[in-house]
């Protein structure tokens, strides 16, 4: 079963609230989170980790004491436990999804204006012509971002990250979405994919195809702050 919950950051964290905060996430992603400049970036990375946190707890008793967050090769977190779970921010909304049978991958974007000819490249042929042809402007563009999650989920669900090429694995919509992935092919058949949107935002979910994907639910971000 794969549960997904989301958080917005609606309010604004003071500098002295910040450091009490840090002392709450693991080692690797405080360092993470001191290296950023901007003041957003620092509450993102500090929500995030409180949000798998929260989570892990709440819903699956996970003794946060005992819990230990690690970085995989490419970047992909997990735990000393055995749940499976990966993250994703944009803007001020923070994406979680969890399953204690599948690996995931999830993917958030903001929909904003941006020139997708610029990036061709990640796109295979089809795909590109796919999003090109769509009537009008906004169509075209959510059209771009559905694709980009989709890839994105791809990548960190085999965790990856950026290291393997998007132009060598896409996908098509005609009929629901098939996974074409050039350099395995058998792929499409062991996974599933789920698509949406979030207010302005567009999201991705990729997980085992015999996974049960619930319905995903929003968390307050005081809930999140005050309990762990």
């Amino acid at each position: 079963m794969t549960r997904t919950y989301y958080v917005k950051i609606t309010e604004r964290i003071e500098e002295d609230e910040l450091r009490g905060l840090i002392s709450r996430v693991s080692e690797t992603r405080r360092v993470e989170v001191l290296k950023k400049r901007r003041m957003e970036d620092r509450i993102q990375g500090i929500v995030s980790e409180l949000l798998i946190k929260y989570v892990l707890q709440k819903t699956f008793g996970i003794n946060l004491y005992e819990l230990q967050i690690f970085r995989g090769k490419y970047g992909k977190p997990f735990a000393n436990v055995p749940i499976q779970f990966n993250i994703s921010h944009s803007k001020n909304i923070i994406l979680a999804s969890f399953s204690d049978s599948s690996e995931i991958g999830i993917d958030i974007e903001e929909i904003k204006p941006i020139s997708i000819r610029t990036l061709k490249s990640i796109f295979l042929q089809e795909e590109y012509e796919y999003v090109q042809n769509q009537e009008g402007k906004e169509q075209r563009l959510n059209m771009f971002y559905k694709f980009w999650t989709l890839k994105e989920s791809y990548i960190k669900y085999l965790g990856t990250g950026l290291y393997r090429d998007m132009n060598t694995f896409g996908f098509t919509l005609n009929n629901g979405i098939t996974l074409k992935d050039l350099l395995n092919p058998f792929y499409k058949d062991k996974i599933q994919f789920m698509t949406g949107k979030i207010e302005n935002y567009y999201y991705s979910l990729c997980c085992k195809k015999e996974e049960n994907i619930q319905k995903f639910e929003y968390i307050e971000m005081d809930q999140i702050l005050n309990k762990i």
